[in-house]
């Protein structure tokens, strides 16, 4: 099955891919990738959703930090897929 990585915007979080959409009949967009055999990954950007708030605000580095994770998930996502 084809992999997909969902990311969300900023201020935002992974639940949001279950909230149900109308012309989904009502499905979350991960729940219908799922049910469509991709295999999905979402995951909370640091400092957003269910990750800890840092006591500042993010930082630069806190963003570039972000890019390494999303490469990271990418990875462990493709190497999951691959292995079956």
């Amino acid at each position: 099955a084809p992999a997909v990585l969902l990311v969300h915007d900023k201020g935002r979080q992974a639940k949001d891919f279950d909230e149900p959409i109308k012309e989904l009949d009502n499905q979350g967009l991960a729940a219908k990738l799922d049910e469509d055999g991709y295999a999905v990954l979402s995951l909370d950007l640091r400092g957003h959703g269910q990750n800890p708030r840092p006591p500042r605000d993010l930082a630069p580095k806190d963003w570039q930090n972000m890019s390494a994770d999303l490469q990271a998930a990418y990875t462990f996502l493709l190497g999951r897929h691959n292995r079956r």
